[in-house]
């Protein structure tokens, strides 16, 4: 039984580093999506800035996979550790958002678009998890 609590207790305390791990690494796929579209002769879209590009995906797939990532790692309460990290990210992304614009700061895209695209990836992942919640407590 002690075994068992000492296991819950590291679980929970490894949830944010787990899924921030989890989120650094799946940056490296993503960064080579990007580089190797620009290889593929027949493009669909064309993206004149794949760094912009880049940038654009991680503000949708950064929150996305955190979420995803956070529920998965917690031991119980899935969903609610889901809400938690969503209204974390949205927090961080509207104080990252107010800052650069107080401060000026240049980024590849206009904060309020890359606040936007985070906010559907925190919509997106909740969404995931949600069904996923209901999925396990209809069985």
């Amino acid at each position: 039984m002690k075994k068992k609590m000492i296991i819950i207790i590291l679980r929970w305390v490894a949830v944010l580093p787990g899924a921030i791990l989890f989120v650094l690494l799946c940056h490296f796929p993503i960064h080579w999506i990007v580089l190797l579209r620009e290889y593929i002769p027949d493009k669909v879209i064309e993206f004149n800035n794949p760094a912009k590009l880049e940038y654009l995906l991680y503000a949708f797939f950064d929150p996305f996979l955190l979420i995803i990532a956070a529920a998965f790692i917690a031991p119980s309460k899935k969903f609610w550790a889901g809400m938690v990290f969503t209204v974390l990210m949205f927090l961080f992304g509207l104080s990252v958002m107010i800052y650069s614009k107080q401060k000026g700061l240049v980024t590849y895209s206009a904060p309020e678009l890359t606040f936007l695209i985070n906010i559907i990836g925190c919509a997106v992942g909740l969404g995931y998890v949600y069904s996923k919640y209901l999925m396990v407590k209809k069985s």
